[in-house]
């Protein structure tokens, strides 16, 4: 048997609109970035993952909604000649949605500079592929983007099966891949970025019952092996395993990093794959939740960890 490891800690952050995720700081004293969004209540803020208490956070003009949020390692030139932050380990890129601005955060969340962009036209999601950083507009389109001027170097049309997938909104850079949540919908796909392919699917229905909105942030901390997903006003964060079709449930699967909590627990669940060549056929496995297969066919998404995200 396959088991997952569960745990749930309490904590008093307010559940709210979170159209930006990553982790600022992995191991056992995870930090995770946030964007919050609405006119009036936009936030960029540190959220530390074990017991949901921000530990630092700056208010946006209420003139901004803010949106997308990404991670640009050392002190970029954008803010001009002396960099952001002079001589920080990075800064935060953080969109807004219909004002052509990025806001560009110091390591400290004060602010760098605001960069005026006149392409694209909104702000969706964002993330940084370790050259470029990479932008939604909730089109087909994504824009890669130089971190020193925030011009854009090129654009990929995304499309599956031949056809447009738009709507794309939150976005994370996962091994080499774009993942990216879908507007109105409870799928993250998995885009090329080279070909922009969507290579994969990921549907989410059913994670949380009843579900606030819709699913939107996705975060990957690349040195422990760990994916976070959740939602819009959504009161739980979740670590999710992820592996694909034909893959075995092992440490090869994207996202299976141990969780903070190192208790576990079984139980037996269905599994239905999610596939468009699927034959409608179930799996019983034994695990502490198991939420969906991939599109691609057999592959499972197992629930590792849940961290409340309210009182």
């Amino acid at each position: 048997a396959l088991y997952g490891r569960r745990s749930r800690v309490r904590c008093c952050v307010r559940a709210g609109s979170r159209p930006g995720l990553l982790v600022l700081r992995g191991g056992g004293t995870t930090v995770l970035a946030e964007s919050t969004g609405l006119y009036g209540q936009s936030t960029v803020r540190e959220v530390a993952l074990a017991t949901g208490e921000v530990l630092r956070q700056t208010a946006l003009n209420a003139s901004y909604f803010a949106e997308g949020l990404a991670l640009v390692p050392g002190s970029p030139r954008v803010c001009g000649d002396g960099g952001c932050g002079g001589g920080s380990e990075y800064a935060l890129y953080q969109l807004t949605w219909r004002e052509h601005t990025t806001m560009v955060w110091k390591e400290d969340l004060t602010l760098g500079c605001q960069v005026a962009q006149s392409s694209p036209l909104q702000g969706w999601g964002l993330t940084y592929d370790g050259k470029y950083l990479i932008q939604s507009d909730g089109s087909n389109m994504l824009y890669f983007l130089h971190p020193q001027n925030l011009t854009v170097a090129r654009t990929v049309e995304v499309t599956e099966n031949g056809q447009a997938r738009g709507r794309l909104n939150e976005l994370e850079w996962v091994q080499g891949q774009i993942w990216a949540n879908v507007w109105y919908s409870n799928t993250i796909v998995m885009i090329d970025p080279t070909t922009g392919y969507v290579t994969g699917e990921l549907p989410c229905t059913g994670i949380i019952n009843p579900q606030p909105e819709v699913l939107n942030g996705i975060a990957y901390d690349e040195a422990t092996n760990r994916l976070f997903i959740t939602g819009k006003n959504w009161p739980t964060l979740f670590q999710v395993m992820v592996c694909k079709n034909g893959q075995p449930q092992n440490a090869n699967c994207i996202g299976s990093g141990v969780p903070l909590s190192s208790s576990s627990s079984s139980t037996s669940t269905t599994v239905k794959s999610g596939a468009v060549s699927s034959t409608g056929t179930e799996n019983k496995v034994s695990v502490t939740s198991v939420l969906w297969a991939l599109a691609t066919g057999s592959g499972v998404a197992l629930i590792l960890s849940l961290y409340a995200y309210c009182c």
